[in-house]
């Protein structure tokens, strides 16, 4: 029998009040990896031993249907299926079903097997036209319980779930789960690139997919993928977001041509064929898994080092969904590694940050729409705005001065070295042949910013440097995979 942690047991209790209150329609969240499915396990197994209540559990994809078996079975749960390729074994007490299986058959159902209590997982999609068909020949039969499980109680354009449940339950924190040792702590690192999301127009809540495609292209973020997963997660598994299915695969082929192990997803695929990929990705076999969009919900694979974020988004549930793939402890991991080649950081904040879940949420002011967060020019590392010095590397952030300061006058923000001291040289000549010797090992923003530190300039000669650089590789090596691979 699974035993329950303390806070799913009390997250139980929290949805048997709300039920015994009248409640019909609960959204009920909780942080990815917080054990949606093991809580609704327990559930079931109460509402069909103690109750005799029939019961549904309603999902958008095939996987989750499988995941979500090898969970029950924990419970020892007899349940039957409604999905495509799977005989309707009539009379079962419980059923795993798939929402466009089920609409597409519904009819067909005996009334004795319709059900109770449903869930529906990932519920943040609830009011995709095929739900809203399915509920409506459901409740036109039968008022059942309707408890909708997601960790972003958010649809994707920003808008809350007040239409669709009676009132909420909230779960943990993802800062208590992390402090709890249930999630793991996360480290985000934004690599530079040229990429301006200023320049991309919005549509439906979030960016113009094929817009920012070409900025992303234009960018060359896709030069520095490998350079920045052997730096931070070499040998760990990794996922890939890619903006579109043809990115995804042209990121896959990058880093098969770099020789690291890679496979695409997609929805086109085959079940058999995309179940063959997440198992050699759980073997070790293939480190890099590529999507656009198919793994950011349920995709229950623990021994995932990080993610790389190759894709933009202004959704918070999207982010969240994202990220959220990265967080899930394993033995000997410290922490994971979110790669945000994209920015996604500056308007979607940390994993961590406190959210006010609700069923409907006030327009966003434009003061709010960006994140109080900073960047380390030394290490990329993303931090609070609060920080003093990068959590990562202990680079001490420059203090802001204010205009009266005569200090401030020049424009420029002074940054302290890391080692706190500067290279002295002899003579002009020694310092000129120093820079010219140590510039050919520079390859990243921080590198020819610490140059300048080093020698006595302004980090801003550094960072005209590291721009020069990536105008002779975009000369050199563009259209060139391999050249991009060795540049940065």
């Amino acid at each position: 029998m699974v035993k329950l942690r303390k806070y799913q047991e009390d997250f139980i209790n929290d949805l048997r009040k709300a039920i015994i209150d009248g409640n019909t329609s609960i959204c009920a969240v909780l942080p990815t990896g917080a054990g949606k499915t093991i809580i609704t396990g327990a559930m079931i197994k109460s509402a069909l031993e103690q109750k005799q209540k029939k019961c549904w559990f309603i999902v958008h994809r095939n996987e989750l249907i499988t995941q979500t078996a090898k969970k029950f079975d924990l419970f020892d749960l007899d349940y039957g299926f409604i999905t495509a390729g799977e005989k309707y074994q009539p009379g079962k007490n419980l059923y795993l079903a798939m929402n466009r299986t089920l609409l597409n058959r519904f009819d067909s159902i005996p009334e004795a097997d319709l059900p109770d209590l449903i869930f529906i997982d990932e519920s943040h999609h609830i009011r995709a036209g095929e739900y809203e068909k399915l509920l409506q020949k459901i409740l036109s039969k039968k008022k059942p319980i309707i408890i909708g499980l997601t960790a972003t109680p958010k649809r994707l354009d920003g808008k809350g779930l007040k239409d669709c449940f009676q009132t909420i339950v909230l779960g943990p924190k993802v800062k208590d789960l992390m402090e709890m040792g249930n999630l793991s702590k996360y480290k985000i690192v934004a690599p530079p690139n040229d990429l301006d999301s200023k320049k991309i127009a919005t549509k439906f809540g979030d960016y113009d997919q094929k817009e920012l495609a070409k900025q992303i292209e234009q960018a060359d973020i896709f030069g520095g993928l490998v350079w920045n997963y052997k730096r931070y997660l070499d040998g760990k598994n990794l996922i890939v977001f890619a903006q579109n299915v043809d990115h995804s695969k042209k990121i896959t082929n990058i880093y098969n041509e770099a020789g690291i192990s890679a496979a695409h997803l997609d929805g086109t695929m085959s079940q058999a064929e995309r179940q063959k990929i997440i198992q050699g990705f759980e073997a070790g076999e293939i480190k890099v898994i590529s999507n656009c969009f198919l793994i950011s919900e349920g995709f229950d694979v623990p021994a995932c080092g990080g993610i790389q974020l190759v894709r933009k988004t202004k959704s918070e549930a999207l982010y969240l969904q994202m990220v959220g793939r990265a967080l899930r402890p394993e033995d000997g991991k410290e922490h994971a590694i979110i790669l945000d080649h994209c920015k996604n950081w500056e308007e979607n904040g940390f994993p961590c940050d406190y959210r006010e879940w609700k069923l409907e949420y006030p327009k966003k002011r434009k003061s709010e729409q960006t994140a109080p967060v900073k960047r380390c020019f030394y290490c990329y590392a993303v931090n609070h705005a609060s920080a003093r010095a990068c959590l990562d590397c202990g680079h001490v952030f420059p203090i802001e001065t204010t205009k009266k300061d005569p200090k401030s006058m020049d424009g420029e923000l002074v940054y302290i070295d890391i080692d706190g001291i500067r290279k002295k040289f002899g003579s002009k000549e020694e310092k000129k042949q120093y820079i010219k010797d140590r510039l050919r090992y520079c390859r990243e923003e921080s590198d020819f910013r610490a140059l300048a530190l080093q020698v006595g300039y302004k980090p801003s000669w550094g960072w005209v440097k590291y721009q020069l650089r990536i105008k002779k590789l975009k000369g050199n090596f563009r259209g060139s995979q391999s050249g991009f691979n060795k540049g940065f």
